[in-house]
């Protein structure tokens, strides 16, 4: 029988989250900003002999300017070590594709700015586009996406000629594909979990719930009043592939999963 995405909450505790970028790995000192001698980094590279793993596996940081710029706590206002690009926008590319992402965007205090996020999916198409976002100093504004893969993200400055500041940025969550004819044979498939994680596959009409208590309470699902499909495990890669036959009367009905170590939750897939 069926059971209700209540029970998502009570079964697992989480074991870990989603990748957390502070920015606290280069050897600013404080009140100091420091150019980079590159203008593309991720957790390979070696910067003026530091490095690699000075940002975490799985996200690329660019600018279109010559250069990146390691900010210092005390650096114009800023409250911590943070990053911006020498250029009017830093740009952050996901491998493997996210949908959950978060962070926070300062400017130096004077240098106040009406931001501009853009969102893309993996194939470069834009998602989404929030403008005229007010930011005035290094308290930080935060910005959160949660839906469709996202690919890159683009933070561009439209009153000042240097990039916004990013700090506290968050990225991860299972991606979610369903490829196959309704009524027929269809094939499920996972990615961007954590490694062995339980995943707990949820169905229903679109809508919205909140799961109300347990680990996971407040993750909010895309479905109305959704039935529990059931449990699955990842493997070692965080993937899973499920192959099963859809009968025609769950046709149209959305599916979404929550990665229950994380309490990360997939974009919705139609099936």
């Amino acid at each position: 029988m069926l059971r209700t995405i209540l029970l998502l909450g009570a079964l697992c505790a989480p074991l870990s989250a989603q990748t957390v970028e502070d920015f606290e790995t280069y050897p600013v000192g404080f009140a100091n900003g420091i150019p980079l001698s590159v203008s593309l980094l991720d957790d390979t590279t070696v910067d003026a002999g530091i490095g690699p793993n000075l940002v975490k596996p799985g996200c690329t940081y660019s600018t279109g300017g010559p250069f990146l710029q390691w900010n210092g706590n005390g650096y114009f206002g800023q409250t911590s070590r943070n990053l911006c690009g020498a250029g009017l926008d830093v740009v952050m590319e996901y491998d493997p594709p996210v949908t959950n992402v978060t962070f926070d965007i300062m400017v130096f205090n004077t240098a106040p700015d009406l931001v501009r996020v853009e969102v893309y999916d993996p194939n470069r198409v834009l998602i989404s586009t929030t403008s005229g976002i007010n930011v005035t100093g290094g308290a930080g504004v935060p910005f959160t996406y949660h839906g469709k893969p996202v690919g890159s993200i683009k933070i561009w400055a439209t009153q000042q000629p240097s990039s916004p500041i990013v700090d506290n940025h968050e990225y991860g969550g299972p991606n979610l594909t369903i490829i196959g004819g309704c009524p027929g044979a269809k094939t499920l498939s996972i990615t961007g979990a954590n490694p062995g994680a339980q995943l707990a596959i949820a169905h229903g009409v679109s809508g919205s719930f909140t799961i109300p208590n347990g680990p996971c309470a407040g993750a909010v699902l895309e479905i109305s009043s959704p039935t529990l499909a059931g449990f699955f495990n990842a493997d070692a890669a965080g993937n899973l592939t499920l192959n099963f036959n859809a009968p025609a009367g769950f046709c149209g009905r959305s599916v979404q999963v929550v990665d229950m170590s994380s309490c990360l939750v997939s974009q919705v897939a139609t099936l």
